[in-house]
């Protein structure tokens, strides 16, 4: 073989490992970058499935802070009701306490004006009767 034939020959062997190490490397890239896609796909579907569940834990909050809110005003409305039922039992005691406040009144009233006519009486028939005559 000819030195030209040996440079040919070194041209193309370099041209086909280059081609060879080219191929190599793209299929070595190609695998990677499907590691590497594959991992983030995973990746992706396990922060999918984490996210997935942290909404349902916090619905099930809004869920339980839901029904508590119902309770609360429940107990709300019925303390509103037994509130507004106390004030109109108040209402009635302080009417009842004012009628029977002034009945009280007119009968101390009543009974100043008989003790004051038994008085008066009792002071005529003291002056009306004649002195005890002495034995």
């Amino acid at each position: 073989m000819s030195p030209d034939d040996q440079a040919v020959m070194r041209a193309i062997v370099r041209e086909e490992v280059a081609a060879i190490v080219r191929t190599e490397v793209v299929i070595a890239i190609t695998a990677s970058e499907q590691r590497i896609t594959n991992a983030t796909t995973a990746n992706l579907s396990d922060l999918r499935e984490e996210i997935k569940g942290r909404f349902d834990r916090v619905d099930q909050r809004f869920d339980t802070t839901d029904r508590r809110l119902e309770r609360v005003e429940n107990q709300l409305y019925t303390l509103t009701l037994q509130t507004a039922g106390m004030g109109k039992s108040l209402t009635d005691a302080e009417r009842l306490d004012s009628a029977t406040a002034a009945t009280l009144a007119a009968q101390q009233r009543a009974f100043d004006s008989m003790l004051a006519r038994l008085k008066a009486l009792e002071e005529k028939a003291t002056k009306q009767q004649p002195p005890p005559t002495q034995q």
